[in-house]
């Protein structure tokens, strides 16, 4: 059997015996409608919230927040339903929520605008989490976040913010409170939020007791003075909105995650012990990023296997505190022991990395230098042919492969899963 996954622009393959394979997993397959007709549908019937004509009227500043393209949010379809109740307002600018991320190129920047580029040319400005001269402290959370926020969202009437939802490896779901936190927050905010993503409760799928989630959400209650008229739309793999909410901004994220998970959350007959997890175009930018493929695909790891990453990573490790960490580390111990002090950004991805790796291989598909990677505790392969082979050559007669085609996305559901 012949299987193709993304790699970068291309596609790479898989050449393997059927009776090898216990499955080749992809986010699931829904009906879409009439997509503007969705989110028009939205829009005019907003969850506790005026509709959105009245909640624009008498507005003196109007900002819009935006995703950068680490999320697969529609906004300039969005930006199509909403521009002409804009256009009748005195002053409209946008803000692109960057969170920690680089700033958008020139063409991500096409791509998440669309032809709205040209028509608000001028009025958009990208977050910038280091700029300590915007960024207005508003308070602390209950666990010890001093949460800080770039002062156009205060100094905003209306905010519009425009997200959409999909699972997240620790914050349970992208969407709602992150377009703030981290998508409008000083760097030290984030990195104090995400110290959290190091406990076992903070899970893909996961809010109840998930204390990243609930740090943001904590975050928010700071800023509840804030007059917020939140789009949030679900898409399937191909980008096309299956569904869209309105209104206030908790509880139009919080009716989306069922229809993200009708998409996203995807049952798997068992665990395996070769699992292929690629993380397609844009999550797989750097090795930083991958970590969404790597914890989805861990769910359906069985102890002793071997999960091979299939990612590009054409702009490098992206943050690279865990790659010093690692690589300077003889142990798993010692590298635990680096970051058992105050936690700096990237402390989690060792501790998540090492849990994986005291219980399974880790091995890699990518461009990147195989000795570096090799200095981090994971097997660089030549290629998802090799790696696989190789895998099952290791595991023996019995193994089976799984693949995830899309894993940066897609959480396998074990039978026992809630």
């Amino acid at each position: 059997m012949r299987i193709e996954v993304p790699y970068g622009a291309g596609l790479t393959a898989l050449e393997i015996d059927e009776s090898r394979i216990d499955g080749v997993v992809s986010p699931n397959v829904v009906e879409i409608g009439d997509e503007a007709a969705t989110l028009r549908r939205a829009i005019g019937n907003p969850i506790d919230s005026p509709a959105f004509d009245d909640f624009l009227s008498g507005a003196d500043d109007v900002l819009v927040v935006v995703n950068d393209t680490t999320r697969p949010t529609p906004t300039a379809a969005v930006l199509e339903e909403i521009a002409p109740a804009l256009a009748a307002c005195r002053s409209v600018s946008f803000i692109v929520a960057t969170g920690t991320h680089r700033d958008p190129t020139p063409d991500e920047l096409g791509r998440i605008f669309g032809r709205f580029l040209d028509v608000y040319a001028g009025r958009i400005e990208i977050h910038d989490c280091r700029d300590e001269a915007n960024l207005v402290p508003v308070g602390t959370t209950g666990r010890g976040t001093r949460v800080s926020i770039n002062g156009r969202a205060l100094d905003a009437s209306r905010i519009v913010a425009i997200g959409s939802v999909e699972p997240h490896y620790f914050a349970g779901y992208t969407g709602g409170r992150k377009s703030f936190l981290p998508g409008l927050s000083a760097f030290d905010t984030v990195e104090r939020n995400h110290s959290h993503a190091c406990s076992p409760l903070a899970q893909p799928r996961a809010l109840a007791g998930n204390p990243v989630h609930e740090d943001m959400t904590e975050a928010l209650v700071l800023l509840k003075h804030l007059s917020v008229f939140a789009v949030t739309a679900v898409v399937d793999l191909d980008r096309r909105i299956y569904a869209a909410t309105a209104g206030d901004l908790e509880k139009s994220f919080l009716t989306a995650v069922p229809k993200a998970d009708d998409i996203y959350s995807v049952d798997v007959a068992g665990r395996s012990r070769v699992v292929v997890a690629v993380a397609p175009p844009p999550l797989d930018i750097n090795l930083y990023q991958t970590q969404k493929a790597i914890e989805h695909a861990k769910l359906a790891l069985d102890d002793g296997g071997v999960l091979v990453l299939v990612a590009q990573c054409a702009e490098g490790f992206g943050q690279e505190t865990f790659v010093r960490i690692m690589t300077e580390a003889a142990t798993f111990d010692d590298a635990l022991a680096e970051v058992a002090g105050p936690y700096r950004f990237g402390y989690h991805k060792v501790v998540r990395l090492v849990e994986l790796m005291r219980r399974a291989a880790l091995w890699t598909v990518t461009d990147l230098d195989p000795e570096v990677i090799r200095g981090i505790f994971m097997h660089p392969c030549d290629s998802l042919q090799s790696a696989v082979d190789e895998a099952l050559a290791q595991q023996g007669d019995g193994a089976g492969v799984l693949v995830l085609p899309a894993a940066s996305v897609c959480v396998p559901r074990l039978p026992d899963a809630v």
